[in-house]
């Protein structure tokens, strides 16, 4: 029987202020946790605020994080990553040289005997046309060409504008409620072939009993630091306690 624990929406981000450096040394004491301590880890989207790769650069203030994840697998944890729609122009690094299982929309496997159906949510909100138009543009080919060609600075300086104004954008709750509707919906469908159907993005951390299985979200490090611990039958929804010593 495995131990899985999945998690999403980190918002990492590099150079932040004072409040994202506490979130980001609480992440990494976060999975030190698990070290030894976890089968398998899924990460579901949003882990970092904003990644681009180039072909010989990665940005150097990540590397505490990645350092981490690889200690993970090397101690045979088996590490998925499902993109979100913050961190999706990956190349070979994480994969090639650290090992991480990289998925872009979904990943669907039976462990211990359950259908697990994991995706970040993006893809599955309702009266977000807008957010779908930009989605496949900005990870079109030649967007990704272009960001991939100019100097590392520059794309990162356009990049965390872009993340920036993302993030900053205000919704009406009952609009945040009707995207979330959306994914739960999606879930009820996807039960029909799954057990387990997995999702982040909305920030709303939730063990939801729905016939023929469950609709699970990991919610977020931003206000709850909520992950999702399974083992077994025994599903969980945990917050971390950023004063432990263990």
């Amino acid at each position: 029987m495995k131990k899985i624990v999945i998690a999403s929406d980190f918002h990492l981000k590099y150079a932040g202020n004072i409040e994202d450096r506490i979130r980001y040394e609480t992440v990494c004491k976060f999975l030190k946790s698990l070290i030894n301590n976890c089968d398998i880890l899924i990460l579901n989207g949003d882990i970092f605020d904003l990644w681009i790769e180039w072909n010989s650069v990665i940005i150097k203030d990540y590397f505490a994080f990645i350092k981490i994840l690889a200690d993970l697998i090397e101690n045979r944890t088996r590490i998925i990553y499902v993109s979100g729609n913050h961190d999706f122009w990956f190349g070979t690094f994480l994969s090639d040289t650290i090992g991480i299982e990289l998925y872009h929309d979904f990943f669907g496997e039976e462990i211990d005997g359950k259908n697990y159906y994991v995706t970040h949510g993006d893809l599955h909100t309702v009266n977000d046309i807008r957010y779908q138009v930009f989605r496949k543009i900005v990870r079109s080919f030649v967007v990704k060409l272009i960001v991939k060609t100019i100097h590392p600075s520059i794309s990162l300086y356009l990049g965390k504008l872009l993340s920036r104004s993302s993030r900053k954008r205000k919704e009406p709750i009952g609009l945040q409620n009707s995207k979330e509707n959306g994914m739960i919906s999606f879930a009820k469908v996807m039960l029909k072939s799954y057990d387990l159907i997995i999702m982040g993005h909305s920030h709303k951390p939730k063990v939801l009993s729905l016939p023929g299985g469950y609709y699970l979200n990991s919610g977020d490090w931003i206000i709850h630091m909520s992950y999702i611990l399974i083992e077994g039958d025994k599903i969980e929804l945990l917050y971390f306690d950023n004063k432990r010593t263990d």
